[in-house]
């Protein structure tokens, strides 16, 4: 459908759980395309664990993913998206 009305669209993907990853990722895209228009936050980690068994480890991977993922993940992308003068997320 984007494509149709030549857009470019494209999906990259990276571990979440890895802040250097989100920072390497918005860097790319920066190089690669001066801009970044729309960021998805589309990882999500909660595995079917007994939840008295939900150790530090575990409860650590859940949050990294599911809570500071998308975090950082707007921070890093908040300086490209002002430069161009918005974005969305």
């Amino acid at each position: 459908m984007l494509t149709e009305q030549r857009l470019k669209v494209q999906a990259k993907a990276c571990d979440c759980a890895q802040l250097d990853q989100i920072n390497s990722l918005v860097t790319e895209i920066g190089h690669e395309y001066q801009r970044l228009d729309i960021v998805v936050h589309n990882a999500a980690y909660f595995p079917l664990t007994e939840f008295m068994q939900i150790d530090e480890a575990l409860l650590q991977k859940i949050l990294s993913v599911n809570l500071m993922a998308p975090f950082y993940l707007a921070q890093a992308a908040q300086p490209l998206m002002k430069k161009q003068g918005g974005g969305a997320f």
